[in-house]
């Protein structure tokens, strides 16, 4: 009974047999015709024609024939392997040699058959398992391709090992990575032994005889005594010092272990670290260090952060005031203001010159002058907004003094003017006055002398 056909997705490979006999190709044709399940056969009469049709179309299966009128032997074989594109080459001869076949399969052949000596379903059965050998090579190489792309597409140098710690697979990026201050990446191809890759660093890194933590991690997860591993490290390139972030995972499948180790360059967001780290040092010494209360808040009025001048400034601990809510402290003839200037500031982002008064420890009551922003934040979070504060108490009664002092220059500033007022009246009715007295006196001067004469 005939082998069933054998099953494989469309379209079916195509099969070429290179056979310079008219009648063993026409019995090669027949026996694995379309009718027992396979796909187009084509027949190639010499070598030259065989390399024709391999130009022209792509093949799964290829029986060869060694000895044809243009090429004899082994050398038949070595001139098609080129042109073969994967195909499953089946070596074909009249001879039974066992050396001759397995030179055949050391230089390239997948099998060796002796013609004659095979019935037609053997033959459709050797046939059929090439080309489920073909089928699974295109698809392992259609797998490698992709994990291929998908590691070349990554922005990290990365390289798979095998158990025995040995590279077995890189990326672009490691394979092009061209500066020797890395010895981790640069100098480790395909067959190299990555412990000795980290021999070489630890040279470049240890001092006296201790192992860095980094590279004794690293060696463990070589060595299999762990399953993963991390860090940060340095190397001085000649472009410069730079930052690495290495990692090593290590994974098993169907009793394969591998793993897989990745290294990113990270010297831009070690650049970017250090700058947030001098501006978080800076913030937190202005914020020490400021007179003006500073305090960043959430929109239902919640501090989230308290500087310390708040503990200057009203007696607060910081664990004291955070129990507060915005609104607690406030005056309450202030509340509804700063309620409004709240809604405001998470509205339009900004706050000028809000006033209110704030509550003292001791229950005084401290006037105070606040500008706020919304601080940027991230998408879906809710906002936050900060607040600084500066305690006008002593401005103001500096200008409740220098109002009442106005007041009071006014009132002086009245009185003279009445005081002026009343002196040019007094000296207007002063005049006539004078007038009248003076001649009062000289009459009555003169009348005495009148009387005097008289008296004569």
């Amino acid at each position: 009974m005939s082998d069933p056909a054998p099953s494989f997705p469309q379209p079916l490979p195509a099969i070429l047999v290179v056979e310079d006999d008219p009648h063993f190709s026409e019995l090669m044709g027949r026996i694995i015709s379309s009718r027992h399940g396979f796909t187009q056969v084509t027949i190639a009469r010499t070598l030259a024609q065989a390399l024709t049709c391999l130009g022209t179309q792509a093949f799964g299966l290829i029986f060869l024939d060694l000895n044809l009128p243009d090429s004899k032997g082994m050398g038949t074989l070595s001139r098609l392997l080129p042109q073969s594109r994967e195909a499953q080459i089946l070596v074909m001869t009249g001879e039974i040699d066992e050396e001759k076949a397995l030179q055949a399969v050391r230089e390239g052949a997948h099998d060796y058959l002796v013609k004659g000596h095979l019935s037609p379903d053997a033959l459709r059965r050797v046939a059929r398992y090439a080309l489920e050998r073909y089928a699974a090579g295109q698809t392992l190489r259609q797998f490698r391709a992709l994990l291929s792309g998908s590691m070349d597409a990554l922005p990290a140098c990365i390289a798979i090992l095998d158990s025995a710690g040995r590279v077995q697979i890189t990326n672009s990026r490691w394979r092009t990575f061209s500066d020797p201050a890395n010895p981790l990446i640069y100098g480790c191809s395909e067959g190299t032994d990555y412990a000795r890759a980290v021999g070489r660093f630890w040279s470049t890194q240890a001092s006296g005889n201790a192992i860095p933590s980094g590279v004794e991690g690293l060696l463990k997860a070589l060595a299999g005594q762990s399953d993963r591993f991390g860090m940060d490290y340095t190397v001085h390139l000649t472009t410069g010092p730079a930052w690495f972030a290495l990692s090593a995972e290590r994974f098993s499948k169907n009793g394969n272990t591998h793993l897989v180790i990745s290294h990113i360059e990270i010297t831009e967001r070690k650049e970017l670290e250090v700058q947030l780290k001098a501006s978080e040092d800076l913030f937190t010494l202005i914020t020490q260090n400021v007179l003006d209360l500073m305090a960043i808040i959430d929109a239902s009025g919640h501090r989230l952060y308290t500087s310390p001048s708040y503990f200057r400034q009203l007696g607060y601990r910081p664990e004291e005031i955070m129990e507060f809510s915005s609104l607690e402290l406030l005056h309450p003839e202030d509340r509804p203001g700063f309620e409004a200037s709240m809604e405001r500031l998470f509205a339009e982002g900004t706050m000028r010159n809000g006033a209110y008064r704030l509550r003292r420890k001791d229950g005084h009551y401290l006037d105070f002058e606040s500008n706020g922003v919304v601080l940027p934040g991230e998408p879906g979070k809710p906002p936050r907004a900060l607040l600084v504060a500066r305690d006008i108490t002593e401005r103001r009664a500096a200008e409740l003094e220098r109002q009442q002092m106005e007041v009071q220059l006014r009132h002086s500033q009245k009185l003279e003017a009445i005081g002026q007022l009343a002196a040019g009246i007094a000296h207007e009715i002063n005049t006539p006055t004078q007038y009248i007295g003076d001649n009062a006196i000289f009459l009555r001067d003169a009348f005495k002398d009148l009387l005097a004469f008289l008296a004569l």
